[in-house]
């Protein structure tokens, strides 16, 4: 059960499962080609992502309404501006956030860590939205940003983010070198 939970899961076995054994019954509901199977998946994507589209912009009108999109699709909403040094690509950058899915689900808060969290702009270690809202500004800022799947976790998700999922962070600059 451990190693089912934690290579086919990627996550944590419960204490009461470790060392036990699996059993799974499975019975074969239908075959498909490769080509009807790659058909489905570009129709369900496209619904996906039709989806997200209509959840963000619901988002942006109820909360947002006079916020316009970059040519990415993504919103930037600074909420205050910060007189700091300005973030520039190569800096390292120190941000508290909260992440959180559109419905207000809180996936990650670094104010709860003991220190900001930090890295490098462009050297892609963290999604390209979070370095996209962060590129060129002050320290000191705080800023909403609504960063769609294609510059998140794209179509194939994680193990916490599902597929064609926009993420909603609320951030402050704490710091750039």
């Amino acid at each position: 059960a451990n190693e089912f939970m934690t290579k086919t899961l990627r996550d944590s076995c419960p204490s009461k499962f470790i060392g036990k054994n699996l059993r799974f019954e499975i019975r074969l509901v239908d075959i498909q080609s490769k080509e009807e199977v790659d058909k489905e998946m570009t129709e369900l994507i496209k619904r996906r992502l039709k989806e997200e589209y209509e959840l963000i912009n619901e988002t942006v009108t109820n909360n947002y309404p006079d916020s316009k999109a970059d040519n990415h699709g993504m919103y930037i909403i600074l909420t205050k501006k910060g007189n700091g040094n300005i973030v520039k690509n190569g800096n390292n950058v120190a941000i508290n956030y909260v992440a959180k899915f559109l419905n207000g689900e809180i996936l990650t808060n670094t104010y709860k860590w003991k220190e900001p969290f930090s890295f490098v702009v462009g050297k892609q270690q963290v999604i390209e939205g979070l370095e996209r809202g962060v590129i060129n500004q002050t320290v000191g800022s705080k800023l909403t940003i609504i960063v769609p799947s294609k510059l998140g976790y794209g179509v194939k998700g994680n193990h916490k983010i599902p597929s064609c999922t926009p993420i909603l962070f609320e951030l402050e600059i704490m710091n750039t070198k």
